[in-house]
């Protein structure tokens, strides 16, 4: 947070719920606000003040596996990291990070920032 208001010029005295949230995040029909200001606060430093981009979305584009990929082809690695957020049939919302694009693949590819997941359990406020 503190880095974030240095970038911004900002002093210190900014509350969470004052810094401006990414733009294009407010599209999401799975996370709230509360929810995008916890991701924020996890995401790798790379991913700091870059707009949101939905590429794909069950609801726009189907259920398809295969149309995940391909509309995942259609980004450059430079467009990474990636924020896959998914909400199951009973409400439950979940996600990871990955560091490039998702894609099939027989062997490992990334970096270490793949490995972040989360998780959001219980009724508003949402906890991570």
């Amino acid at each position: 947070m503190r880095e974030l208001c240095r970038r911004l010029s900002l002093d210190d005295s900014f509350e969470p719920s004052e810094m401006p949230i990414p733009e294009g995040s407010l599209t999401s029909h799975i996370l709230d606000e509360f929810m995008i200001r916890q991701i924020v606060d996890i995401l790798p430093p790379r991913a700091e003040g870059y707009p949101w981009v939905q590429i794909y979305s069950s609801e726009k584009h189907g259920f398809s596996l295969a149309t995940l990929y391909r509309k995942m082809n259609e980004w450059s690695e430079e467009m990474s990291p990636i924020l896959l957020v998914i909400r199951d049939t009973q409400g439950h919302v979940f996600g990871a990070v990955a560091s490039s694009a998702l894609r099939p693949s027989e062997h490992y590819y990334g970096t270490g920032d793949s490995s972040l997941l989360f998780r959001f359990t219980g009724e508003y406020p949402h906890t991570r």
